[in-house]
């Protein structure tokens, strides 16, 4: 009798105990995801205006054209939508615009502020400068739509020369308030909360591992192969981390060879040195994998969760691509005359950059609109460095944890 009641408890631990380790992987290896919100206000006539701010009706109608194929369409093509997403989702093939709608009204959330004029455009993606950029890039659409329209009625008015309805007369005129700063902490998932399931899962496991092996040999053995297969496999899968370096956007003329990514391309790239010159500034040098060619940007230092926008023109901030070979990073960091770093074949790149650190000066995002003196190369999109979980391990984990509970079961 004791034995079939140990037997009960180990079995309703281990259910109980890999339910928790589920539930607590589940919320350490899913993306994180970003929200990015941009605050609008809306003048519109008196008449659709309500005591302490608008109606609901108002408001709903609002959401509705924010989030019209009309507008989201011009959003898409704005950002290339179509060939970026394609990159991320499709292998690569540039998605239908029908397609590229879904993915972005799943993203999309409104809230109007209550008793007020204002209206939050919120967009959530697993990039936060991506989600920061949809949603400026809607409300700077929705704010040229409804000047178009204004325009129009204004024009209508002046060549009829007749009055209109007041309700008509003027179309609701709209101003961005707060625009959209990429968010520099996660609104989910709960990474803390993720590991406590899985510790508590893992105890349960060895406790209900432990009731039933004390009573039953054979049924011990099997459950000894399982919990140890799942440990392993979950001690890697939180272990097992490594950067990612990548780039996404249109590159032209990276080889010298005049060749052009479309927009959207995704491209492999590993850091080649980084570090302080001796001037002061930032360096960091990026390798763009199977292009034989470095980018080397200097820019002022910024701290972490800090963001920085600069212009090469301030001459606080320049841009160089290298190519054949990487730079020397040693001359690098001593900071000299800028064209006697390199050796090889080397060529200035002018524009804008813009950097979002994370934690860690190495855990950032670098937007960055360059062309070259001639024109003819050009590097425009986003250099990202963040920490991912390595899902190749999961295989070998489960293969490892196995085959040490096996030998263990033998012996």
């Amino acid at each position: 009798m004791r034995s079939h009641t140990a037997k009960r408890f180990g079995l309703v631990a281990i259910l109980i105990g890999l339910a928790l380790c589920g539930v607590g992987l589940w919320l350490l290896v899913i993306p994180a995801k970003y929200q990015a919100t941009t605050r609008i206000v809306i003048e519109h006539y008196e008449a659709v205006v309500e005591p302490g701010g608008y109606g609901s009706y108002f408001i709903q109608t609002e959401f509705e054209v924010i989030q019209s194929t009309l507008l989201l369409g011009r959003v898409i093509e704005a950002l290339h939508l179509n060939a970026e997403w394609g990159g991320k989702y499709a292998g690569g093939k540039t998605l239908e615009t029908y397609e590229t709608l879904r993915l972005l009204r799943q993203r999309l959330s409104f809230h109007g502020i209550k008793n007020t004029k204002f209206i939050d455009i919120s967009v959530t993606d697993a990039n936060p400068v991506m989600a920061a950029r949809i949603a400026n890039s809607l409300a700077e659409t929705f704010r040229g739509f409804r000047a178009d329209e204004q325009q129009k009625l204004e024009k209508a008015k002046n060549e009829t020369g007749k009055a209109m309805p007041a309700q008509s007369a003027k179309t609701p005129l709209v101003e961005i308030v707060e625009p959209a700063v990429p968010p520099k902490s996660a609104m989910g998932p709960d990474r803390l909360f993720g590991a406590v399931l899985l510790f508590c899962g893992l105890a349960a496991l060895v406790a209900g591992f432990y009731l039933i092996a004390t009573f039953d040999s054979l049924a011990g053995n099997i459950m000894r192969t399982a919990i140890f297969s799942f440990l392993a496999t979950s001690f890697l899968c939180c272990t097992g981390c490594t950067t990612v370096r990548d780039f996404y956007g249109a590159a032209t003329n990276l080889k010298g060879d005049g060749e052009q990514t479309p927009e959207g391309t995704h491209l492999r790239i590993a850091l080649a040195c980084s570090g302080t010159a001796a001037d002061g500034r930032r360096y960091v040098a990026f390798s763009f994998r199977h292009q034989n060619c470095c980018l080397v940007v200097f820019h002022p230092p910024v701290a972490s969760s800090g963001s920085l926008r600069t212009e090469t023109a301030s001459g606080q901030t320049s841009a160089w691509l290298v190519r054949g070979r990487k730079p020397d990073c040693a001359v690098l960091a001593r900071g000299g005359a800028e064209r006697a770093f390199f050796t090889g074949r080397v060529e200035r790149l002018h524009g804008t950059v813009e950097i979002i650190c994370w934690r860690s000066t190495d855990d950032f995002y670098m937007l960055v609109e360059l062309v070259g003196e001639t024109g003819e190369t050009a590097v425009r999109g986003q250099l990202a460095s963040y920490t991912a979980l390595w899902r190749p391990l999961l295989g070998p984990a489960m293969l490892l944890g196995f085959g040490g509970a096996r030998t263990s079961t033998i012996k």
